[in-house]
């Protein structure tokens, strides 16, 4: 059984937060690079989106990467998902574990059987260790459209969100 990112009731609060980045993306299957202003530093990341391309009330994202100083991709070996607002659990697999999984067929899908809850979604990540960071890249879900992300607030922290 696959287990949700969240307790009942549990909220994020992302108003003192750190936010490093506000990026609109393009439609399309193709990667989306999400640079920062300047480097930052955190172990937590949270993604919140605003938006879908399709004007739904659904999130889907197939793959996350972040982007190290150096301009590489940092290793997602120990990364784990330390909430999600919203997950599809019980018609399909849409865990937010699936965002760092290698897989592009898998993706992490909010919530669609039943009451589809509205905009914003929010994902956040324990990367495992403090990383200093320069940007995102995203793979969209490739066999959809639907749920595409399109507008999106990046927030960077060294300890846990307050909720988490």
């Amino acid at each position: 059984m696959i287990r949700a990112h969240r307790k009942p009731l549990q909220e994020i609060k992302l108003a003192d937060a750190s936010r490093v980045a506000v990026a609109q993306l393009t439609p399309g299957t193709d990667w989306q690079e999400i640079t920062f202003n300047q480097p930052a530093t955190g172990r937590y990341l949270a993604l919140e989106v605003l938006s879908a391309q399709d004007d739904q009330a659904y999130a889907t994202l197939a793959e996350l990467e972040a982007v190290g100083a150096n301009g590489a991709n940092i290793q997602r070996t120990n990364w784990k998902t330390a909430f999600a607002n919203s997950e599809e659990l019980i018609a399909e697999n849409g865990s937010a574990d699936n965002l760092f999984d290698l897989q592009p067929t898998t993706y992490w899908h909010t919530r669609w059987q039943g009451t589809a809850p509205k905009h914003p979604h929010l994902v956040v990540l324990d990367l495992g260790s403090s990383q200093t960071l320069t940007g995102l890249r995203l793979q969209p879900r490739q066999d959809m459209a639907n749920g595409r992300i399109k507008d999106c607030r990046v927030y960077l922290s060294k300890e846990p969100f307050p909720g988490q």
